[in-house]
């Protein structure tokens, strides 16, 4: 990396640390800050409880894929193949342990504890890290996990009232675009078969039943959006992999049913 780019990325470290102290410091109101309603398909407004019990949620499930991220950056670090692919990662594994220290701190501040991982998320990373590829991990790790968070990011962001929430979640969001982007850089070149496209079907339905069904559950009401709500980034990475996106959709429907 040239040193633009690192007095760049040291300088985003600095801002990092200012946000520690926001987020600590922070006497915002957590009930006032969004709107899950337009997810589902009951119009009354959810009550105080389950917006909170809401975005704990995906808050904590975000705060395990982060943790994943980490682990698994860690394993494709070793099997980097140039200094610029090392280089790049090793930014990546400072970033993941950031995002988790911030969403640890966010999470044990205005809800005092981290529930437990979904079981549905919890497969779908067992699966990729137990893959034994490096095109498998890139997949399920850089392009699903990062990219369906995103998405969830995305959303919360859009529709976020708390500005120290925000400006955390915009923080990770800008980070999980690079490193979605440079997962999709190291696929380009990449077989695509019909048992690579069932194990992404397989990983997408997963965390599609993490999200969709839990917060579905924890709300009480049917939701009206679907995949479209969690894997908008993901379908557009995938797609210039080139993968057939809607083959994968028509799948992932199958799955649902």
């Amino acid at each position: 990396m040239n040193k633009k780019y690192w007095n760049e990325y040291i300088l985003q470290l600095s801002k990092t640390s200012e946000l520690y102290a926001e987020i600590n410091n922070s006497e915002e109101s957590l009930y006032e800050f969004i709107n899950f309603n337009k997810l589902f398909d009951d119009v009354s407004s959810l009550s105080t409880i389950e917006q909170s019990k809401a975005l704990n949620f995906i808050l904590t499930q975000l705060y395990y894929g982060e943790n994943a991220a980490f682990r698994e950056v860690k394993k494709l670090l070793l099997a980097a193949k140039n200094k610029r692919e090392e280089e790049f990662l090793l930014a990546q594994l400072v970033d993941e342990k950031n995002h988790i220290e911030m969403l640890d701190l966010y999470i044990h501040k205005n809800f005092n504890s981290i529930s437990d991982i979904n079981n549905n998320l919890k497969s779908a990373i067992d699966a990729i890290e137990n893959c034994h590829s490096v095109i498998y991990a890139n997949l399920g790790m850089q392009i699903i996990i990062e990219g369906s968070a995103y998405s969830l990011l995305n959303f919360l962001i859009e529709n976020s009232k708390n500005t120290v929430l925000k400006k955390m979640l915009v923080k990770i969001k800008t980070d999980e675009a690079k490193h979605c982007y440079f997962g999709s850089l190291q696929l380009q070149e990449i077989s695509i078969d019909h048992e690579l496209e069932d194990w992404i079907v397989s990983i997408l339905s997963q965390v599609r039943s993490c999200y969709i069904g839990g917060l579905s559950e924890i709300c009480g009401k049917k939701f009206v959006v679907e995949i479209d709500f969690l894997f908008p980034q993901v379908f557009l990475l995938l797609k210039k992999i080139g993968f057939n996106i809607e083959s994968i959709k028509q799948k992932i429907f199958l799955h649902a049913i």
